[in-house]
């Protein structure tokens, strides 16, 4: 176990182990940057020393570039992108150089985080999590085809596909492509948040709640890291060995940051339901004290009757008591006015977020698709995209991108969908291509 130096206001521990291989292909790497402290966590794959090379690389050129970059007016996002952009290209290069290197390649993972907030980025099916008092708030999606399958309900939960035999077939990493497209996200974080990056060799052995409880749970950051490898390792060997190499980078933030964490969608409106509870209970509390005061007001009137000068004084501060209530009520109406508003605003959000999340699997579809080969599994998922489209059609208004639309039922019912580039040569990506562009279109119209 190392301790990761940073003069940032954090603290972390990493571990990496051989595992039940003849090799350990994954690599770490840290340091201080002028963009914040910089982690990342790559699990390599390829023949012979290959893996470990392509590992090794991505985490040198990540760090190297991001140390480098100029500071002047950048976006911490983008910087971290074209780090891993960097490191893609340097892979590549290595393959050409060396054939016998041909098809290494290498997951990512990386956290860049500074007083502002904590960038994130991934490529592949390695992992970073976010955890707040013991439980998980963000966790990055797998660039794999269980993964997908769950999406899209082919498999029923993670768990199966975490047992999965097609567990360790990823649909993006570097060195495989130029076309790579890394996740970035930006993350609020609070003092005591812990961001822990891991290769599947961690996450893959448990169950997520387990590992969650191991890694969030242990009061003390050495204690969790040390927990998360010795048990991987013991359960590994428990079952004959042969397991995959374990790595896992564990940081705890000392601070909060300055991005302040937005609240989601079910927030809002459990905040909303909340207001409109309250005031509904002042409506109710207003209506027994308006039962009250004519009683009250009798009971005086009765009380005083042998003094008219001050009988006509409480009867015009009763009528002032009555028009202060009548006027609570309205302005208790016009706020429950508005809370439907709200309601209804933030429904419409969210059926605008499940549309575009609707697009973005199938644009993954068709990307899973590109890697298949001609027949029956082929021509199953083309025509269950298909019926994804024709599904969601019926969910958006006419009027949204009526040209998009129909381009896209025309180029998904062509018989090119159904071949691959060694049966339609480039031709078949083109027209891939173009249907995912045509998707991303009706997105942003959305």
């Amino acid at each position: 176990m190392k301790p990761l130096k940073t003069e940032y206001n954090c603290i972390g521990y990493a571990d990496s182990r051989q595992g039940g291989r003849a090799e350990n292909q994954d690599s770490c790497a840290w340091g201080d940057t002028p963009f914040g402290f910089l982690v990342t966590v790559c699990d390599g794959m390829g023949g012979g020393p290959s893996g470990k090379l392509a590992s090794m690389i991505a985490v040198t050129k990540i760090l190297e570039y991001v140390k480098e970059a100029e500071t002047d007016g950048a976006n911490r996002k983008t910087v971290l992108t074209e780090a891993i952009f960097s490191a893609n290209d340097a892979i590549l290069a290595e393959s050409e150089a060396d054939p016998s290197k041909k098809g290494m390649g290498t997951t990512v993972t990386a956290l860049l985080i500074n007083d502002d907030s904590a960038i994130v980025a991934h490529v592949g099916d390695s992992r970073v999590y976010q955890f707040r008092r013991k439980a998980k708030c963000f966790r990055t999606d797998d660039q794999s085809l269980v993964f997908e399958q769950v999406r899209n309900g082919e498999l029923k939960n993670e768990e199966e596909a975490r047992l999965s035999p097609d567990s360790n077939i990823i649909l993006q990493a570097l060195g495989i492509s130029k076309n790579v497209k890394p996740e970035v996200v930006e993350r609020a974080y609070e003092k005591g948040d812990r961001f822990m990056l891991c290769s599947d060799g961690i996450w893959g052995m448990f169950p997520e709640k387990k590992i969650i409880s191991m890694a969030a749970g242990t009061a003390s950051l050495t204690g969790a890291v040390e927990s998360l490898v010795v048990k991987v390792d013991e359960e590994g060997f428990a079952q004959g060995g042969g397991h995959d190499n374990l790595t896992v980078a564990l940081v705890e933030t000392k601070n909060n940051s300055n991005l302040k964490e937005k609240m989601s969608t079910k927030q809002k409106l459990g905040v909303g339901v909340m207001g409109l509870i309250c005031l509904v209970s002042l409506i109710l509390n207003g209506v027994l004290l308006s039962k009250y005061i004519p009683e009250h007001k009798q009971l005086k009137c009765n009380e005083i009757q042998k003094d008219s000068l001050i009988n006509r004084l409480v009867e015009e501060k009763l009528a002032q008591w009555d028009k202060k209530y009548d006027d609570l009520v309205n302005q208790l109406n016009q706020k429950i006015d508005k809370q439907e508003d709200t309601k209804e605003i933030l429904a419409e959000a969210q059926k605008e977020s499940d549309l575009r999340k609707e697009v973005d699997g199938m644009i993954k579809d068709i990307e899973v698709i590109q890697k298949m080969k001609p027949g029956p599994e082929m021509n199953a998922a083309v025509e269950r995209v298909q019926k994804r489209f024709a599904a969601f059609e019926k969910k958006i208004p006419a009027e949204i991108a009526k040209e998009e639309r129909a381009k896209v039922n025309e180029w998904l019912s062509n018989d090119i969908m159904k071949q691959n580039v060694e049966t339609a040569h480039k031709s078949s990506t083109k027209h891939r291509k173009a249907i995912i562009d045509k998707l991303q279109s009706i997105r942003v119209q959305i």
